[in-house]
């Protein structure tokens, strides 16, 4: 066992917060995105002008249009999969945050 531990030695990666997703929907390409979002805000606060305002602004328009569209589709495949078995049905509908 030792000799197992000296040549696999366990390796912890550390999850960086910007780069982890915050919700199951979210995907590492969504959560990059997010992350280019807020450069250009950044960039936007720091030198306001019409063109980071647009730039910032058409790219937050299209992430959210894309944020929404892969929570739907994660939901729509949930309740998909649970279709038939009425325990993970109710499952899936108490993790939705939208319900009322």
């Amino acid at each position: 066992m030792v000799e197992f531990n000296t040549c696999f030695p366990l390796v912890r990666h550390k999850m960086n917060k910007k780069n982890t997703p915050r919700k199951p929907s979210i995907t590492k390409g969504l959560a990059n995105s997010c992350v280019k979002k807020e450069r250009l805000y950044k960039a936007y606060i720091a030198n306001p002008n019409d063109c980071n305002r647009e730039k910032y602004k058409t790219y937050r328009n299209k992430l959210t249009k894309t944020l929404r569209a892969a929570e739907k589709d994660y939901y729509i495949k949930k309740f998909d999969a649970a279709t038939h078995d009425m325990k993970k049905n109710m499952a899936a509908i108490k993790t939705n945050p939208y319900r009322k």
